[in-house]
């Protein structure tokens, strides 16, 4: 091992940006954005985002696009792709899934937990269907909401929400059997959280044998204060970590030093023909970031020099419940 790597920038395809609802007095947002998300991205090593862009309520898919598209013109350091969220399937918003190719769009994502999916499934049958039709990919949020409504319902009526029971709220098989439901939608596919350590060692061996071919931080940013809220059931919990900053420092640490996956393995997690070395593809060295980490040092994480607007990490000893 050299005493020194220089990596191409990362691409982080999975993160959260802006707000999933309009901002209303009282409600709790997500704290980054897209200026503090991308000193956050650069810091750790990530040179494009992927940010999920909810249709809000009442919204046109096109204003949400146009929302996300502003707010990132203006703020971001690091490229961007956005992924339009359908959250209401109407006809209107059919019209737009055809639009969304032809204007640079490569997808299109559902969530399959939200309360209106079944109700509304003939839409998104057919959201799915218009997406396909024009080359769009259909991201899939695998969780059957009707399965975690009655649980988390359940637990309630027993006394038994607090957040030391969220694991008994949403158990790996309302994952599985939505994922099965969503391959048998739309030959659609999701891979559920990990819960065990085969699955863990399963992962693993996809990322170091090439199955899998990207990774992701699904960064959701809270505060402690709004993780630790004491108000918070099984059924109003803020569900997601921040990790933006710290996805590439983790490959580095838990795959290829700990043997896990070989450098070059890590160095290809990228779009294809961004982040590679080759002719006419896109690198980090078109940008002016570019990662470094030594090779025989660890990376240190602490509060004082993690960019991200937060006052925590999710690897944090301060987050236990119980």
């Amino acid at each position: 091992m050299p005493p020194g790597c220089v990596f191409p920038g990362g691409v982080d395809v999975h993160v959260h940006l802006s707000q999933a609802a309009r901002p209303e007095p009282g409600r709790e947002l997500w704290v980054d954005d897209f200026f503090t998300g991308s000193q956050a991205a650069i810091a750790g090593g990530i040179t494009t985002i992927g940010n999920m862009t909810f249709q809000w309520a009442g919204e046109r898919l096109q204003d949400a696009l146009a929302r996300d598209l502003a707010a990132a013109a203006r703020d971001a350091a690091v490229d961007f792709i956005l992924h339009p969220v359908l959250t209401d399937p109407t006809a209107g918003a059919l019209g737009e899934v055809t639009g969304l190719a032809a204007q640079g769009h490569t997808s299109l994502k559902l969530f399959m937990s939200r309360d209106n999916f079944d109700a509304e499934i003939d839409g998104y049958l057919r959201a799915m269907r218009a997406a396909a039709e024009t080359g769009l990919i259909t991201l899939m949020h695998c969780e059957d909401g009707r399965l975690q409504r009655f649980l988390k319902a359940r637990l309630a009526e027993e006394g038994r929400d607090g957040l030391t029971q969220y694991p008994e709220s949403r158990p790996v098989y309302t994952e599985s059997v939505a994922t099965e439901r969503a391959i048998a939608l739309a030959q659609a596919t999701g891979a559920p959280p990990l819960r065990e350590a085969a699955d863990v060692a399963a992962v693993w061996a996809g990322l170091a044998g090439g199955e899998i071919q990207s990774v992701c931080t699904d960064h959701a940013p809270w505060t402690l204060r709004q993780k630790l809220d004491p108000s918070l059931t099984v059924a109003t919990v803020r569900n997601g970590v921040a990790d933006l900053e710290t996805l590439m420092p983790m490959l580095f640490s838990e795959g290829v030093r700990a043997g896990r996956i070989s450098l070059s393995r890590e160095l290809i997690f990228y779009w294809p023909g961004v982040g590679q070395y080759a002719v006419g593809a896109v690198t980090s060295l078109d940008f002016p970031a570019v990662t470094a980490y030594t090779a025989l040092a660890a990376v240190i994480f602490s509060l004082a020099n993690l960019l991200t607007d937060l006052t925590y990490a999710y690897m944090d000893p301060r987050i236990r419940f119980g």
